[in-house]
């Protein structure tokens, strides 16, 4: 697999963690009962960190290396997902928007300082960043077709299955 097709795919994965922060907003209000102004501040847990790492964590990826860091950043995400939905609290949907900030700005930060590894000269790296903000932009039109083909699924089977969701029995 060529680099270059490494950070598209890199980038790709950045655009469906960052579009998912409305179905989380959804998920607050309708599933743990919050009241729309509390859940709109969670879009909040994710720039406050977002803002901070952005000064901070140039000089600890360049010290780690980008690969390192890039498995790191992968490892700890994959791992919050998995522990997230058995705490089941907003709290912990909080912790998660935090965490997905953090790994938003360390693979942004990785994703755009490899162009200039894998380019040759100005007018590739030029095309090549465009071609990166173009596939962000289509990967987080197809991100929120797939959740709201997930969430579609999940009612259509709470529906088969009697089971409340969202604060809503479905019938």
């Amino acid at each position: 697999m060529s680099n270059k097709l490494k950070i598209i795919l890199t980038f790709l994965s950045l655009s469906f963690i960052s579009t998912g922060m409305p179905v989380f907003v959804m998920q607050a209000i309708s599933y743990y009962h919050i009241s729309h102004n509390s859940a709109g501040t969670l879009q909040l847990f994710s720039d406050v960190p977002k803002l901070v790492a952005s000064f901070v964590m140039f000089a600890i990826i360049i010290k780690a290396g980008f690969r390192r860091s890039l498995i790191v950043t992968y490892s700890i995400f994959i791992l919050i997902c998995l522990i997230v939905p058995f705490i089941n609290t907003v709290n912990s949907l909080r912790a998660y928007i935090i965490i997905s900030g953090l790994v938003f700005i360390i693979i942004k930060i990785i994703s755009y300082s490899s162009v200039g590894l894998v380019t040759k000269n100005d007018i590739e790296h030029a095309s090549f960043i465009n071609l990166i903000e173009a596939l962000y932009t289509t990967g987080s039109i197809i991100s929120l077709w797939l959740y709201s083909g997930f969430i579609q699924a999940l009612f259509m089977l709470c529906r088969k299955n009697g089971i409340e969701y969202f604060g809503h029995l479905q019938q």
